[in-house]
């Protein structure tokens, strides 16, 4: 046995696979651990053990060598018996088993060369069981402690089949439990997600008709700002305008004066000019021209107040203001025509050019031929 070990160093136990293999068990040929010896002590009528350090004699080691774990597992494969159930004591109470070690028998005595060895062994491989009949328990029909050894493991066989039921039931029944409370908690969940999607949403139309009802508010307020604007301050925009336009000419014409005084070196004469100019304003009623067209417009002003009416679109005041610059622009040509035909005053300009020799002749030549 000590030499078998070493030649075949990964022998494990049938049952468990564990490697610190014990005992052999026979008529099988086959090893186990120290663990499952304890379960196998128990199948006595169907097999004995024997330590592996104990002697082993010819006979017994033969059947290990035509044995062994590998082949009786592949056998036990082949007709789909399991180590295990319906118990670990089943698969050696099979056809297939016992047909096992009979062949295995067959084949020692043939090993030995014993007398009529070789028709044992033909005849046992033809009764070899088919798939079907190999799993079944195999019977001694003459043998009563065989049919109570049989009463005994179908009885066994039963109240484990009825155990294995009442716990799939059990299981059966806990999941089906389950899937009800899955099943309630999934609706719940839906009923939960749906409620809380209908509050979102009906949030979300209070905030829509809100922002509707803000806006409302915003736009009335901004139409009452609107029309609180009155048409007075529409006129006064207007009349503004007006005289900011009607101040820029007479601006520009007063800076144009100037800087024409300045740039023929007659600046000496701007007061003259200036009284002329005055004198003449006085002489041809245009200070009375003036103060009629300040009334004009402050009278343009009022009505547009008392009319309440915007000035852009009162075609009354657009020929109001319309007369207004007519007079402003007959103002500016009766200056320059007082100007122009005051000849004495034109000479005086002259003979200041001829006498100034500091100014250029062209430019004095130019001047000469403006005025």
């Amino acid at each position: 046995m000590e030499e078998y070990l070493k030649q075949n160093d990964k022998i494990h136990c049938l049952q468990c696979n564990n490697e610190n293999i014990s005992f052999v068990s026979f008529p099988f040929g086959i090893f186990i651990c120290e663990n499952c010896s304890k379960e196998y002590n128990n199948f006595k009528k169907i097999q004995r053990l024997k330590n592996i350090n104990e002697k082993f004699d010819p006979h017994e080691m033969n059947i290990i060598k035509l044995s062994g774990n590998e082949r009786f597992l592949n056998l036990m494969k082949e007709y789909s018996i399991s180590l295990t159930e319906p118990s670990k004591e089943y698969k050696f109470l099979t056809n297939i088993s016992t047909y096992y070690v009979n062949l295995l028998n067959a084949e020692v005595n043939k090993e030995e060369k014993k007398k009529d060895s070789e028709e044992e062994y033909n005849k046992i491989i033809k009764e070899k069981p088919s798939l079907e009949d190999g799993s079944e328990i195999d019977v001694d029909d003459d043998d009563e402690d065989d049919d109570e050894e049989l009463e005994k493991f179908e009885k066994k066989l039963l109240e484990k089949k009825e155990e294995e039921e009442k716990i799939e039931n059990k299981k059966e029944k806990e999941e089906k439990e389950e899937k009800i409370e899955n099943k309630k908690e999934k609706e719940e969940k839906v009923e939960n997600k749906k409620e809380e999607e209908e509050k979102i949403e009906n949030k979300k139309e209070e905030n829509s008709e809100k922002d509707d009802k803000k806006d409302k508010i915003l736009n009335k307020k901004e139409e009452e700002e609107k029309k609180s604007k009155t048409l007075m301050e529409y006129a006064k925009e207007d009349i503004s305008k007006t005289s900011n336009y009607i101040g820029g000419w007479f601006n520009y014409f007063g800076a144009a004066i100037k800087n024409s005084a300045d740039y023929m070196g007659i600046t000496p004469k701007l007061q003259e000019a200036k009284n002329t100019i005055d004198n003449s304003m006085e002489k041809y009623g245009f200070n009375e021209m003036f103060q009629k067209t300040k009334e004009t417009i402050y009278n343009a002003g009022s009505y547009i107040i008392e009319t309440g009416k915007n000035i852009s679109e009162n075609e009354q005041v657009k020929n109001v203001i319309g007369n207004v610059n007519k007079k402003y622009n007959d103002l500016i040509g009766k200056t320059e025509k007082i100007i122009t035909e005051d000849n004495s005053y034109k000479e005086k300009i002259k003979e200041k050019l001829n006498k100034d020799d500091s100014c250029p002749s062209n430019i004095v030549n130019q001047l000469k031929s403006d005025l």
